[in-house]
């Protein structure tokens, strides 16, 4: 495409649709992942001069034939080299509630995406698309969690009372409580083992987090299989006069409290320590240094109480 001097225009809408997904009538989605391989052309000039720019105008979903959802466009520039550009996650839906696995596995089903092209000099730009593909997230209930029955979580003085039963008893093996903050990346915080006699069972966290808390159950039978229970959730909100801020933080975090803060750990989704201090402040402020920390989310507990942690 030629462009004048300083100037921009937006292409029309490449559309990639029919996947061909076979996605069981029975699960649920949970998210969508697209990649796309591409790259620029005629951006750069002789001895490196930016000539121009190519970056992305639009990427939205196709549901039904339509283009449709939230907007998940990058702003970084694509450039001269072929580069793989990844939109969404395993737990975004781009915007569109109660996704149907009939309308993932439809023909018209897929992506559109439209780029931008701005130039500083008279120069042909072109913006390639060499590949695409699209991951889809699910969770379809099987012969294991079938058997499951009456799972739900309570909330009772700060801590989470997990429960639920089970059909029969003889197939499974163990149990796993496993607790999430945003229902994608989950950290087991509890195991039972499945009895012949009991098809009830309980569990308590005691030190959810400060805010919404997902549970599920993960079933594993005699021979290893496993499987998982739908989501269950409780909010709390902590009424324990301790501040952390800011959150999210990128080098430093301010913890203040009306009582004094015997420790302070920091601890990754896996559930391991990564930052652990004790302290005798009389005042119940603390400052910790956490630039060392990788971008991702933690758990910091404060005595016994547990807050989640957004590290930029």
């Amino acid at each position: 495409m030629v462009l004048t001097a300083f100037d921009s225009v937006n292409t029309e809408y490449l559309t990639a649709e029919n996947f061909g997904f076979a996605i069981p009538s029975t699960a649920s989605i949970c998210g969508i992942q697209v990649t796309v391989q591409h790259l620029a052309s005629g951006i750069t000039g002789l001895f490196g001069v930016t000539l121009g720019t190519v970056s992305d105008n639009s990427v939205m979903i196709i549901n039904n034939g339509i283009i449709s959802g939230s907007e998940h466009k990058s702003a970084a520039s694509w450039t001269e080299t072929s580069t793989t550009a990844t939109y969404g996650s395993p737990g975004d839906t781009w915007g569109i509630v109660n996704w149907l696995p009939s309308d993932i596995n439809a023909a018209n089903f897929g992506i559109a995406i439209s780029a931008k092209l701005s130039a500083l000099v008279g120069v042909t730009l072109g913006a390639n698309i060499d590949y695409i593909s699209i991951t889809v997230s699910y969770i379809d209930p099987g012969v294991l969690s079938l058997l499951l029955q009456n799972f739900k979580v309570s909330e009772e003085q700060n801590v989470s009372l997990i429960s639920w039963g089970v059909q029969s008893p003889n197939v499974l093996s163990d149990f796993s409580v496993q607790r999430s903050t945003d229902a994608v990346h989950w950290q087991d915080i509890g195991e039972l083992a499945a009895s012949m006699e009991y098809t009830k069972y309980t569990y308590t966290d005691q030190s959810p987090v400060s805010g919404i808390n997902y549970y599920r159950i993960e079933l594993i039978d005699k021979n290893g299989a496993v499987e998982y229970s739908g989501i269950a959730s409780v909010d709390l909100q902590y009424n324990n006069d301790i501040t952390v801020y800011p959150n999210p933080a990128s080098s430093y975090i301010n913890i203040s409290s009306v009582k004094n803060i015997h420790s302070v750990s920091i601890k990754n989704t896996g559930g391991q320590p990564v930052e652990f201090i004790r302290s005798n402040n009389s005042s119940g402020n603390i400052s910790l240094n956490i630039s060392r920390l990788a971008a991702g989310i933690y758990f910091l507990q404060i005595d016994n109480l547990v807050y989640k942690l957004i590290k930029k």
